[in-house]
């Protein structure tokens, strides 16, 4: 491999890297805001291209050299990761993965939330991988809390011991585990 093929290589798996951490940190929350949405579908299409650019040039100098090409499953394994990373995102498993990881910092938050006075609410927190942004206690112990907004709707946990949260306006539950809930609250 010349030094120009290692130099392009370093660049990419760098952009790789910081792409995936991007998606860790902005993408993984309970709801996909605009600006990580196009990071993470223009980003794997980006890097995609960039693998693709690079496999060509690699056959094309490797035939050149008259060399032996790699494996089709080293060549395989980079975009497979790029799409299954973009593919946590989209179907919520890095959300699920994220909650999990949280999930006893969660549980001692609801214990220990008490209403303020203003409408319920409580300023935010960071709870585990989660930065709360508005807390809101309910009748019957249900406590819910806003971690991100998704498009025009926000979005965050509600934590009910009596079953499905009550519904406000237009919110929208999914189960999680036990007493949690996935929650987005339109306007």
């Amino acid at each position: 491999m010349s030094r120009a093929e290692r130099w392009i290589a370093y660049l990419s798996r760098a952009l790789e890297i910081s792409w995936a951490l991007y998606l860790i940190v902005f993408a993984s929350d309970a709801g996909l805001p605009l600006v990580p949405l196009l990071v993470t579908a223009w980003g794997a299409v980006g890097l995609l291209g960039i693998w693709l650019g690079r496999s060509l040039l690699r056959l094309f100098l490797l035939r050149r050299r008259r060399e032996s090409t790699t494996s089709a499953r080293a060549l395989l394994l980079e975009p497979l990761a790029i799409v299954a990373l973009a593919g946590a995102v989209f179907t919520g498993i890095a959300f699920e993965g994220r909650f999990l990881l949280s999930r006893h910092a969660l549980d001692r938050y609801v214990r220990e939330v008490k209403p303020s006075g203003r409408k319920g609410s409580r300023a935010s927190a960071r709870v585990g991988l989660f930065y709360i942004r508005e807390t809101e206690r309910l009748p019957g112990g249900t406590v819910r809390f806003i971690t991100s907004v998704c498009m025009f709707d926000d979005c965050g946990l509600a934590y009910s011991p009596s079953g499905e949260p009550p519904r406000i306006g237009e919110d929208i539950y999914h189960h999680l585990s036990g007493p949690w809930w996935h929650w987005w609250r339109s306007w």
